[in-house]
């Protein structure tokens, strides 16, 4: 972390708490004339006295919606809250007519009988807890807000740079998408039939690339055509090294009724090629995609390249698919990766 960073940290919470403080010097100005116009008995101590019950149940009441009711627990974010009430209850009423009250702070907030009546006090006690409670929550609902806007601002902007550098890097692609239907019109039938269906599964390959590299694209692709993709992969790169890849298949279910971000696969499958050893007889690479009712699971495993660090492997890539996978489904997927005697996996977990 570096020292301009700490720097603007403290500038931010010191310009926080200078605001926080004038805000309360104000209202307290505001409280005392507006109460003393009704109450010529009520005097500046007093209200001065009263000010950690009203920062108790402010702050209190605002940490809890904050910290807890915004997340979801809301048994925790009651619990704090009955707290702060109990404790801003305990402390009034023992400074009122409890071993404080000599100092009759109670008196001067009636304007009749300065006896203490337990009605008159929970009247005062309800009204403060009610009104801070009121200006937590308002304030909560402020910085929700306020939040929201900020992130969406910094997503807009996220977005804009990005859709920049994906337009830019498409000029590459979309020439050679274009020679690619060139080359295919042009051929003509004396050229063999397997280069032929090699140059159009590199063109549909690359044009899965680019669907999925496009800010305006789906999140999401039907597993059943990354499967497709991942064919197209192993066969353009089994054609270019001249050797055979012995991948082994176990698919099951409607792959057709499943869906996950673009070259979720594609990543894994690239994987084997750039860290593993695709060509293996007798350790093959294993692709099990399995579809149920309300349930894909995806798992990948292949022998790891002799020579190869294990600090280089299935690094940024798998990384870059945890993200994607957490921005698509959240908490309903599950990824984990494991080396065990010299095999690698990942597996994938994804709830509909």
């Amino acid at each position: 972390m570096t020292e301009s960073y700490l720097s603007s940290i403290k500038r931010t919470m010191a310009g926080r708490t200078v605001r926080h403080a004038g805000f309360w010097l104000a209202y307290l100005t505001y409280f005392y004339a507006v109460n003393r116009l009704g109450n010529q008995n009520l005097t500046l101590p007093t209200v001065i006295f009263s000010l950690p019950f009203f920062l108790l149940v402010y702050y209190g009441v605002g940490h809890a919606l904050g910290a807890h009711f915004s997340r979801g627990r809301y048994a925790a974010a009651a619990g704090l809250a009955l707290a702060v009430y109990l404790a801003a209850f305990l402390g009034m009423l023992s400074l009122t007519h409890g071993g404080a009250s000599h100092l009759g702070l109670f008196s001067e907030y009636l304007t009749s009988s300065p006896e203490f009546s337990m009605g008159k006090f929970l009247q005062n006690y309800l009204k403060l807890i009610g009104n801070f409670s009121i200006f937590a929550a308002l304030g909560h609902q402020y910085r929700t807000k306020l939040a929201s806007m900020e992130k969406e601002g910094r997503e807009r902007e996220s977005r804009l740079r990005f859709e920049y550098a994906s337009l830019a890097q498409q000029v590459s692609p979309h020439l050679l998408a274009n020679l690619f239907q060139s080359l295919d019109r042009q051929m003509s039938g004396d050229v063999p039939e397997q280069v032929r269906s090699g140059v159009m599964d590199l063109y549909e390959l690359m044009l899965h690339y680019m669907r999925a590299s496009l800010p305006e694209s789906s999140r999401t692709v039907l597993l059943s055509e990354e499967l497709g993709a991942c064919r197209r992969f192993i066969q353009v790169s089994s054609t270019m090294s001249g050797r055979e890849p012995t991948f082994r298949w176990d698919l099951s279910g409607e792959l057709s009724g499943a869906v996950v971000p673009p070259t979720t696969l594609l990543t894994l499958v690239e994987n084997v090629f750039k860290h593993g050893d695709p060509y293996s007889p007798g350790r093959p690479p294993q692709i099990r995609v399995s579809v149920g009712r309300d349930l894909c699971s995806i798992s990948v495993s292949n022998t790891c390249r002799k020579g190869n660090p294990l600090s280089d492997r299935h690094g940024l890539g798998l990384t870059n698919l945890r993200k994607r996978l957490h921005h698509v489904f959240q908490n309903r997927y599950q990824m984990v990766c494991s080396c065990h005697e010299g095999v690698h996996s990942v597996d994938i977990r994804i709830e509909f």
